[in-house]
């Protein structure tokens, strides 16, 4: 066990504070899609990974129309995040191994990369550093993910096309609609006066630990997972559930 006094208040959790306005109204509407795809910015997905300036903190990389154009022409996905504060379209575009960064956008002073989003939010101390970033990454990678992987119809086998900025896959076969996923998963920490359990894998390395976790099952509340789930790691039983937050992390595998 560890000392509980090691968990703060104001731990910052990861992916949270997407500061976009998704705009779900606008995603029906073909004509707005194509003058904001024009006039956006557009995040570059390679592998499961985003395209960033290198540095501390990192900043997200944004590329312009014209330099994803011969991608998007060539029926790449390519998702509606939703509109930034500055009132600027955003969208995230998956390219393939191969793509490379555009050479008029890489500038010497400021490095540019891809991060998966678990190495991108070891990146922020704190939430005024993170200013959203990777619950925007979050949202790109979750979405883009169940596009890589859902392109065939569940009930016909048929291709499927994406509809509605990316937020649905449509049958032309048996007309049926097909919409992202969610996996729940809860994190737990049990607590015990001023110690807390967490666990750790063969594969981790020298005094890393972690906490415990698992799916939430279907027709399973969040506190019955949260009990399960400890019992079946720890052979503990644990009383009352707290809770504290939630993150909506992002798939990787894209």
């Amino acid at each position: 066990m560890m000392d509980a006094a090691l968990f703060h208040s104001d731990l910052m959790i990861a992916y949270c504070g997407n500061p976009l306005d998704r705009a779900e109204n606008r995603r029906g509407d073909e004509d707005w899609l194509l003058k904001a795809c024009q006039k956006g910015r557009f995040l570059a997905v390679r592998s499961g990974k985003v395209a960033v300036h290198g540095g501390m903190p990192p900043t997200l990389f944004y590329s312009t129309y014209a330099q994803m154009a011969t991608l998007i022409e060539a029926q790449a996905d390519c998702v509606f995040l939703g509109v930034q504060q500055d009132q600027t379209p955003l969208f995230a575009v998956r390219c393939p191994k191969e793509w490379e960064l555009p050479t008029d956008a890489i500038q010497a002073s400021r490095p540019l990369l891809f991060l998966d989003g678990r190495s991108l939010a070891m990146q922020f101390s704190s939430p005024a550093h993170d200013q959203g970033i990777t619950g925007i990454v979050a949202q790109a990678l979750a979405i883009l993910s169940w596009h890589a992987r859902h392109r065939f119809c569940a009930r016909c086998s048929s291709t499927t096309v994406a509809r509605r900025g990316g937020y649905q896959r449509y049958c032309e076969a048996c007309n049926s609609e097909h919409y992202p996923r969610t996996d729940p998963v809860a994190i737990m920490v049990p607590v015990r006066g001023d110690f807390c359990l967490l666990g750790r894998q063969p594969t981790f390395p020298p005094g890393m630990y972690s906490a415990l976790a698992g799916f939430v099952e279907s027709g399973e509340s969040l506190e019955a997972a949260v009990r399960r789930e400890v019992h079946e790691e720890a052979g503990i039983v644990i009383g009352g559930v707290s809770y504290v937050a939630v993150s909506p992390g992002p798939s990787h595998q894209i």
